[in-house]
């Protein structure tokens, strides 16, 4: 799960250089430390970062949520749209309707 820390960090670094901004303007606007966030760019932080964390970074970027869950290696890309096909299935009686 380390490796999913370090894309993850990877990608928020990507999303702040493209927007332009310091982490201490990442942090001024979002209310996450600076110190946090440097962890996370550097994939220094040994634990992947609470689904609030998420949220904000999520709003900040301009990014869903779903994507940065999926950087951090907490879904796979597939996993939803089946899970949702799935739900259809059980909402529609068993007959999916797509």
């Amino acid at each position: 799960m380390m490796n999913s820390v370090k894309t993850l960090g990877e990608y928020l670094r990507k999303l702040r250089e493209k927007r332009g901004v310091s982490i201490r303007r990442v942090e001024r606007e979002t209310g996450i430390a600076n110190a946090y966030l440097s962890l996370l760019e550097t994939g220094s932080k040994a634990h992947l970062p609470p689904p609030e964390i998420l949220n904000k970074l999520a709003d900040y970027y301009n990014v869903s949520v779903q994507e940065l869950l999926e950087k951090t290696g907490y879904l796979q890309k597939q996993e939803v749209g089946e899970k949702l096909e799935e739900r259809i299935a059980k909402l529609s009686g068993g007959v999916a309707v797509i």
